[in-house]
């Protein structure tokens, strides 16, 4: 009886240990304690009728269970005597059971042991997994803060995660980067061993941006030696300089790709794809946006909305309220000069926390017209704060009319602190509050890759290759294809095309909501051959264009200018010195191609055609649609 007893409760401490191990499988310390832990004492409770066999008093009692003990602890070491285990008094399936839980106690005993040793060698363990793994793709992250993980989370698990210099992390990072499968090791990106049978992703996704920039550099000089490691590199930073230098390191036919990533220009992207400046209260026939705070996310709010704004039919008006406006509007022209004589953007200088901010912002020269009101203070609750009182005053104004309310973007960086506001989308929805810039939808794969915007990008980077209706195997799709991954100036060109293709169908009279449905596509295509609304679109497209330039920071080149630099660029451009000739109006494009060509006909360049591709992005409208749905079915 006391064989059965003994034989259950070694079962349950069994049943009971591997449960806890695997609600601790994140922690591999604990998970490998925790077995050996429960391995120990159950080898202990199912081997004490053994040494129990024949004792007769209280004495010999305590020596049997010291003796069961010593044998516990030596199988964490393997020293096991399997033929002492022939004396236990059970018989047929009981003995069978008996003795195949013990020998797995016995074999478990020091596999475990030795995986704790192991565990407590720095990221020993760790390192085994890494250079045993099978998976071909590797996610490596050069450190593991707030926003690798989050960024981590939403990445397709088919290949292993690595984060980089996890040594002294936040527990609560390791333990959230444990539940994603993740390999936590202590070096930097430059000490990790890459293997030639496997594909990299590399995110330089350190605090400090200039580190990232720093770490991509040394990284392509190292893995370009490397000639069999396929390597991508997105270093996250602003783009600009950083592209231009960091893509001035590949050699051609390099195996490695660089692509920086900023994500505050796709976050703004996204938001005014998803909400377009077009969709305008009732009653309202111009965009008017009220920008309040002008960090690093109100300035790149502004960039967005002047070149979204570019649509036909609708005047646009931009109203920036800091303390520090006029400041920051001397950095902001000195940065983009082809807009310093533009009135289309007024910079206010108006402290928000102040009595009098409400006076200035609803005077009927500020914004009391405001269609759209994005809030960018440094704050989460001050923005929140600020919205919602905003939101009273403007139904009170116009009349308690909820379809003439503006669009109200609050950003707010933790959907944590503000949980219950997120959940309560009917709360949001009656105010027309849409949250935005957390940290989880900033670093998360579908704004930075891989979403529809992105494929609607690269359908139109088809169609400015002229590569639309190319088999994917064709040589031109390839290098289309490799142009947009590896070139961040055409890939952002595309990308702000694409969100801009929706407001040429509003324009065009036959888009009734945010985004066209099959009918619509359908009637634009019969509408654009008029020869009148392709052209009214086409000079559109190339406003659109040549403010988003602007807000690049390019200027617009002359003949001498290209005559001196066209030696070096053989084109048009110089993307070095940001210098773009056809940043000018529609209708002078024609003499400047003129001019040009006659340099290209004496130099041997290509010839321009500088109306050809405002032209062919709104006739091919469609065409980019059915391409980027037939890729978002694909991935």
């Amino acid at each position: 009886m006391f064989e059965i007893i003994s034989f259950i409760i070694g079962i349950i401490i069994l049943l009971i240990s591997g449960f806890m191990a695997f609600n601790n499988r994140h922690r591999i310390k604990g998970c490998i304690s925790l077995i050996m832990t429960g391995t120990l004492f159950a080898s202990f409770v199912m081997i004490l009728p053994v040494f129990f066999n024949g004792v007769k008093c209280i004495s010999d009692g305590l020596y049997a269970v010291l003796q069961s003990l010593i044998y516990a602890l030596k199988t964490l070491g393997g020293g096991q005597d399997y033929e002492f285990l022939a004396d236990i008094q059970l018989s047929g399936f009981l003995k069978s059971a008996y003795l195949i839980i013990n020998y797995l106690c016995y074999i478990i005993c020091p596999i475990v042991t030795s995986g704790l040793i192991i565990s407590f060698i720095g990221d020993a363990f760790d390192r085994i997994r890494y250079t045993l793994s099978i998976k071909e793709k590797c996610y490596v992250f050069s450190a593991l803060n707030e926003k690798s993980l989050s960024l981590a989370k939403t990445i397709d698990k088919d290949g292993k995660i690595i984060f980089l210099n996890a040594k002294d992390c936040d527990e609560g990072l390791k333990t959230g980067a444990r539940k994603e499968g993740a390999l936590l090791l202590h070096g930097s990106v430059f000490g990790l061993k890459l293997f030639k049978n496997k594909k990299y992703h590399i995110y330089l996704i350190e605090k400090d941006e200039d580190n990232n920039v720093d770490l991509a550099q040394g990284l392509i000089t190292k893995i370009q030696e490397k000639k069999d490691v396929k390597t991508i590199i997105y270093a996250f930073c602003n783009s600009g300089a950083n592209v231009d230098f960091l893509e001035s390191l590949i050699n051609k036919n390099s195996n490695v790709e660089v692509r920086c990533i900023d994500e505050t220009a796709l976050l703004c992207s996204h938001l005014v794809f998803e909400h377009p400046l077009y969709i305008l209260p009732s009653g309202f026939k111009e965009i008017s946006v009220a920008l309040i705070g002008l960090g690093n996310y109100g300035i790149r709010m502004l960039k967005t909305v002047y070149w979204a704004g570019q649509i036909e039919g609708l005047n646009l008006k931009i109203r920036a309220y800091d303390k520090n406006a006029d400041k920051i509007k001397g950095q902001f022209l000195a940065e983009c000069p082809l807009l310093k004589n533009d009135d289309t953007i007024e910079f206010i200088n108006a402290d928000v926390l102040s009595q009098t901010f409400d006076v200035a912002f609803f005077n009927k020269n500020n914004s009391s017209d405001a269609t759209h009101v994005f809030v960018c203070m440094g704050d989460d609750g001050l923005n929140f704060t600020i919205t919602e009182k905003f939101y009273r005053i403007f139904r009170q104004k116009r009349d308690f009319d909820k379809e003439k309310l503006p669009q109200f973007f609050t950003r707010v960086r933790s959907s944590k602190k503000t949980h219950s506001l997120f959940e309560n989308s009917a709360f949001l929805e009656n105010r027309n509050i849409h949250l935005f810039g957390t940290l989880e939808s900033i670093y998360s794969k579908n704004t930075i890759f891989n979403s529809h915007l992105e494929n609607l990008a690269f359908a139109v980077h088809l169609a400015y290759w002229g590569a639309l209706t190319e088999d994917k195997n064709s040589e031109i799709f390839k290098m289309a294809n490799h142009d947009f991954k590896t070139k961040e100036y055409d890939r952002r060109n595309s990308m702000a095309a694409a969100i801009h293709l929706n407001a040429k169908l509003f324009a065009s009279g036959v888009l009734k909501d945010a985004f066209p449905n099959i009918e619509e596509i359908e009637e634009y295509k019969r509408l654009i051959q008029d020869e009148k609304l392709l052209l009214k679109l086409s000079k559109n497209e190339h406003l659109r264009w040549n403010a988003f330039m602007a807000t690049e920071g390019y200027n617009s080149t002359t003949i001498d200018d290209i005559k001196k630099y066209a030696n070096e660029t053989k084109n048009h451009k110089d993307l070095i010195s940001k210098g773009h000739p056809c940043i000018i109006p529609w209708d002078d494009l024609d003499d400047l191609e003129n001019e040009y060509n006659l340099i290209a006909k004496e130099k041997g360049y290509k010839l321009a055609e500088f109306k050809k591709y405002d032209i062919m992005i709104v006739r091919e409208i469609p065409a980019i649609f059915e391409v980027a749905t037939q890729l978002d079915k694909e991935k």
